[in-house]
């Protein structure tokens, strides 16, 4: 198993959802995120699978227009 980052549209929220877990490959990091929410496949745009964990940093919002975010769910 490898560490996956995956980037969805979560289209019941109209938010971003981004989350890093171990899954065999891409796909399955994104199934397993998509049913960990209890999502249908078309409630869940995945936007990009990285691989390894990505450490993101933060812009100024007054100065770009920033995409809603969803929370990782506990």
């Amino acid at each position: 198993m490898n560490t996956y980052t995956v980037v969805a549209y979560v289209l019941p929220a109209g938010a971003h959802h981004v989350e890093a877990l171990n899954a065999n490959d891409a796909t399955d990091a994104a199934i397993r995120i998509r049913e960990k929410l209890l999502l249908s496949q078309p409630d869940f745009e995945v936007v990009a699978v990285i691989r390894g964990q990505a450490w993101f940093e933060l812009v100024d919002a007054s100065a770009v227009a920033l995409a809603p975010y969803c929370s990782p769910v506990g």
